[in-house]
């Protein structure tokens, strides 16, 4: 969380599985709302692999419209300055 910007992160580690990553991040928005219902937020997904057929899904493609580029996903890690 950066208090400055008012910004919160959700972050989800996975194997390979993009669609279950992001149904989590979903379920953990939905058990946080309240607490960060002030804060803008970003997810992240870090996996072992990211399979091409899955990044194109239907599944995972309708998190990418809903959250509109606040949704990032890396194999191996993700290095940000917040």
């Amino acid at each position: 969380m950066n208090e400055e910007t008012r910004t919160a992160y959700l972050i989800e580690l996975k194997g390979s599985d993009l669609v279950k990553a992001v149904e989590q991040l979903e379920a953990t928005e939905k058990f946080l709302r309240q607490e960060l219902s002030t804060y803008g937020l970003q997810y992240r997904i870090v996996a072992n692999k990211c399979k091409t057929q899955e990044i194109r899904s239907s599944a995972y493609r309708k998190y990418q419209i809903r959250w509109k580029g606040r949704l990032q996903q890396k194999s191996g890690f993700i290095e940000e300055t917040i």
